[in-house]
């Protein structure tokens, strides 16, 4: 680290810590709470948009909307569970019902 030889290898080294970073205190900033499809639509937009400015970079945007289409689903799954259950229900009452 402290030889002169390798100094422009730690210089580089030093910046692509510093621009991880910076792409990590972008996406801090914008953590909410993502388990509704209203909040997931929010945050796909802004996403979308910061990713058309220039301020994330394509690659993390590409990462984060893979990362909520992963959310949509477990919303999702959330979501019919409960209905699942009430029609097993269902259909164990109407098995007992029909012995």
């Amino acid at each position: 680290m402290h030889d002169p030889e390798r100094a422009a290898a730690v210089a580089a080294a030093r910046a692509r810590g510093g621009t991880v970073a910076a792409k990590l205190r972008i996406l801090q900033g914008k953590r909410e709470r993502l388990d509704t499809p209203k909040a997931l639509v929010r945050f796909v937009a802004n996403v979308i948009q910061d990713a058309l400015a220039g301020t994330v970079e394509p690659d993390v945007a590409r990462v984060v909307l893979y990362g909520i289409s992963i959310q949509r689903a477990l919303i999702e799954a959330a979501d019919l569970e409960p209905l699942v259950r009430e029609l097993e229900a269902l259909r164990a009452r109407s098995a007992r019902n029909a012995r």
